[in-house]
């Protein structure tokens, strides 16, 4: 009976020992052996996803520098800053030359676009947007052809918004409130 006991002790043994092998090895380190294959399945996508973002590096390179040659294009039609008063003369010339009398003539030296350069730390080229607010007083006609030879200047100067009225006891003269954008070059931008 001795034996029978040793045996069976021996088998149980063996047995225990087996489940815990299973148990750990297996079932345990089977399942820390899935979470490492999904984390080398993530790595694997995120090493794909960054040899695409190489491939197309040289194509947002290329892009970026037709880009800037489009942008440095614009000096040649946007007036820098040392001719930005000459602007302001064409539109009282255009003004004049239709006999059209200016009440109010009020150009603002802020820049009107939104404010990303105090945000960046960008000192490069730009271009600034300055508001020009205009009352004006004329007829039908004049006040017509004065927006047809604003629109002429259309890289230079860009309505934003009008306002026509008829002024009170005189049916062919009209109040003319008028806001323009009037754009300029910049070659590099200087944080105050």
């Amino acid at each position: 009976m001795h034996d029978r006991t040793v045996f069976f002790s021996l088998i149980s043994l063996i047995i225990i020992s087996t489940l815990w092998w299973i148990y750990a090895d297996v079932w345990k380190n089977g399942s820390e052996t899935s979470v490492l294959e999904k984390k080398m399945d993530g790595i694997e996508k995120n090493f794909l996803m960054m040899a695409q973002i190489e491939d197309t590096y040289d194509e947002v390179k290329n892009r970026h520098t037709v880009q800037t040659r489009e942008f440095d294009s614009l000096k040649a039609t946007i007036p820098g800053f040392e001719t930005y008063a000459e602007v302001l003369q064409s539109i009282r010339a255009i003004a004049n030359k239709q006999a059209i009398k200016i009440e109010s003539f009020l150009p603002e030296m802020d820049d009107s676009f939104p404010a990303l350069k105090t945000k960046l730390n960008y000192t490069g080229k730009h271009i600034e947007r300055r508001p020009i607010q205009l009352r004006l007083y004329g007829n039908y006609l004049t006040i017509g052809l004065f927006l047809e030879e604003i629109l002429r200047l259309e890289k230079t100067v860009n309505i934003h918004s009008i306002h026509l009225e008829t002024v009170l006891n005189e049916s062919e003269i009209l109040s003319c409130d008028l806001v323009l954008f009037a754009y300029i070059y910049f070659d590099e931008y200087k944080k105050t």
